[in-house]
């Protein structure tokens, strides 16, 4: 009886009843509006985004190219996911993939066949598939030592709109699609 009765007892009442204080959600780095670090917006998730050569000079998520090993040549999309965390975040970053699929899929047509149809001669498709993973910052600093990157925010889902680029038609798409696989 004693524990249905404390259970039912609200935040208000129990909390000054603790024998420690709890720290304050909003950090000085919110204050600030200081988004290059993950010590803010504690109540939300936050997601890394980057600008630089690497992707040509535009807002973007870190992105890799699938990589050549394992047993047939080539890695899974996994471990390409987890090396390009550890790629961008250095080791001292831990995350946790929680999948082996990808959230989510954009299929890129390069610019000069956007019009056109997107299977050339001979059958050959042009364009490219952009899978998006999901990682969990678990510990360790968010600080991005990739090189070819200038720039990086971390950035709530709401904020993201603000950096991704909205110009074109495809552009607008992209961002959408973004914002909704996170």
């Amino acid at each position: 009886m004693g524990q249905a009765n404390e259970m039912d007892r609200p935040d208000a009442e129990i909390l000054p009843e603790l024998p420690f204080k709890l720290a304050p959600r909003v950090t000085k780095a919110d204050r600030l509006n200081d988004r290059t670090t993950l010590n803010r917006a504690l109540s939300e998730r936050l997601f890394l985004l980057v600008k630089g050569p690497i992707t040509g000079d535009r807002w973007d998520l870190p992105m890799a190219v699938l990589g050549k090993g394992g047993k047939d040549g080539r890695d899974s999309m996994r471990r390409t996911h987890e090396a390009t965390v550890g790629r961008f975040l250095g080791e001292k970053f831990e995350a946790y993939m929680p999948s082996n699929a990808p959230v989510g899929m954009h299929w890129r047509v390069p610019a000069a066949t956007a019009g056109a149809s997107s299977v050339g001669a001979g059958g050959n498709v042009y364009g490219e598939k952009v899978f998006f993973y999901r990682a969990q910052h678990l510990k360790g600093r968010g600080r991005v030592v990739e090189e070819g990157v200038e720039e990086f925010v971390w950035v709530t889902r709401e904020e993201v709109g603000e950096y991704l680029p909205q110009e074109t038609g495809e552009e607008k798409e992209y961002a959408q699609l973004v914002k909704n696989v996170l």
